[in-house]
C-alpha cells in the first residue's frame, strides 16, 4: 500500500509541475466562447508551454463570431505581422499530379 501512495504522490507532483509550465495565451474579442440563451462562458482557450511561447512570442488569439453553433471559433495567429501577398490567384495545373 505504501508503494501505491508513493506512486500517486509522485504522479500528482509531476502533473502539478507540468501544469505550472502551461499558460493561457489570453484572447482578443468577446470574453466568452460559448453561449446558450442568456448564459455565456469562456469554455475554450489556447494553452501553451514555455517552449511554445518562446518559439512564437508574438502569438495572438482571437474569439471570432459564432456561426451556426453555440461555440465561437478561435483563431490563433503565430505571426500577426505576416501578410499573404495579394497578387495573381493560385492556379492548380492537372499536369502537376501523376497518375
Amino acid at each position: 500500500m505504501a508503494r501505491l501512495v508513493q506512486s500517486v504522490t509522485r504522479l500528482k507532483k509531476w502533473s502539478q509541475s507540468l501544469l505550472a509550465r502551461i499558460v493561457d495565451l489570453g484572447y482578443i474579442g468577446p470574453s466568452f466562447t460559448w453561449q446558450r440563451g442568456n448564459t455565456v462562458e469562456r469554455l475554450d482557450r489556447v494553452l501553451a508551454n514555455d517552449a511554445w511561447v518562446s518559439d512564437y512570442p508574438h502569438s495572438l488569439v482571437y474569439h471570432l463570431p459564432r456561426i451556426k453553433s453555440d461555440h465561437m471559433p478561435i483563431l490563433l495567429k503565430t505571426n500577426p505581422e505576416f501578410r499573404v501577398p495579394r497578387g495573381r490567384p493560385f492556379r492548380f495545373l492537372a499536369g502537376w499530379t501523376s497518375t
